[in-house]
């Protein structure tokens, strides 16, 4: 009888602990679509700088006011980028440091996702293993 309740209350604790690690994973997961979304904004910037290496000083361009909102406006000055670098602060950069910025930055999230991918098979093979254990 006691070895029985043994057998309750372990298998009550492996669940228990199933349902943690569950609920990590799907923290981890949504962690990662997060960090994937940030490369794709990046990539859609890197576009976005390549194309503007093609104009030139008095292209009529759209301007974003605000999430889909634009004017209309012509390009003074293809030289130089004003880049926010954080705490409103910006400064003005050639589009080359800008490309290099932003390579750098997607390596640094590209090593960052690399240590969640990681973290998340590591949850993925505890759950496996304590999978194990019910069969």
């Amino acid at each position: 009888m006691a070895k029985e309740r043994k057998k309750t209350l372990d298998k009550e604790e492996l669940i228990s602990e199933l349902r943690e690690l569950d609920s990590q994973i799907k923290h981890m997961q949504k962690h990662i679509e997060v960090v994937d979304s940030q490369l794709m904004e990046l990539e859609s910037l890197k576009l976005s700088l390549s194309e503007f290496a093609d104009t030139k000083e008095g292209d009529e361009m759209l301007v974003p006011l605000a999430a889909g909102i634009y004017v209309k406006g012509k390009l003074a000055d293809n030289k130089e980028l004003i880049v926010n670098v954080g705490a409103n602060v910006s400064v003005e950069k050639k589009p080359e440091e800008v490309k290099e910025m932003l390579a750098k930055q997607s390596e640094e999230i590209k090593k960052f996702r690399a240590s969640l991918l990681m973290q998340f098979q590591q949850l993925v093979h505890s759950v496996e293993e304590i999978q194990e254990k019910f069969e």
